[in-house]
């Protein structure tokens, strides 16, 4: 596996990440894991983003660091 995408202690969780979607209001509408498979690309099931979905906010749940810029 890419090592930009890697835990560290093996904690289980390379490579995933936690979403936080939002409308366009700015409400958050719900949240879902993905797969980070790219730099800003995070592939999630299909229906975490079913309609009405302005921004998503992604967290790396390795470390906690954010997602820039996320294509899902």
């Amino acid at each position: 596996s890419d090592p930009r995408y890697q835990t560290p202690f093996g904690s289980g969780y390379d490579g995933v990440a936690r979403l936080i979607m939002y409308n366009a209001s700015g409400a958050s509408v719900g949240g879902c894991t993905g797969a980070l498979i790219g730099d800003n690309v995070v592939l999630t099931a299909a229906h975490c983003i079913n309609g009405g979905i302005a921004r998503v906010d992604a967290t790396f749940l390795g470390n906690g660091s954010s997602v820039a810029n996320v294509t899902i």
